[in-house]
């Protein structure tokens, strides 16, 4: 599943705040997925997909306990080759995206409603702080 990014939440003074995680190059993140297709009984049921997640790599790991399996190009064929693979082929690429390969900032709670879809939904803000807490104190995701 191709994506240009994804959110993830972290509580901040008993908020929850959004940001933004993509990759440092402006590439794709290829997420890792798996999917059944419908049954052949006539029936007009859809087919499930489902991503799958790993153990956060460390810039991950600053907001949420885990993320999306993010593909390297180079693996593509192996996950998708129709012919069922054995897991030890498999279970490699299920390891997280390094962390210097990603970048990561808070955009607007805004996010937060479904109704709002503009660009201004990625767009970097300042990191959200717990009330009273010193302004010179900045999360450490590569924003101080």
């Amino acid at each position: 599943m191709p994506a240009s990014g994804f959110f993830e939440w972290r509580t901040v003074g008993g908020r929850k705040f959004p940001w933004y995680f993509t990759r440092r190059d402006g590439g794709p993140l290829l997420f890792a997925g798996i999917w059944e297709n419908p049954p052949s009984s006539g029936d007009a049921v859809p087919g499930a997909f489902a991503l799958i997640t790993t153990t956060p790599n460390p810039l991950v790991a600053e907001v949420h306990d885990r993320m999306p399996v993010i593909l390297p190009e180079e693996s593509l064929a192996a996950w998708l080759d129709p012919e069922p693979a054995p897991p030890e082929k498999l279970q490699p690429l299920l390891a997280p995206l390094p962390a210097e390969l990603m970048a990561a900032w808070p955009v607007s709670p805004r996010m937060n409603n479904v109704r709002h879809e503009a660009p201004d939904c990625v767009e970097p803000v300042p990191p959200p702080r717990p009330a009273g807490e010193n302004p010179d104190d900045q999360l450490s995701l590569g924003l101080a």
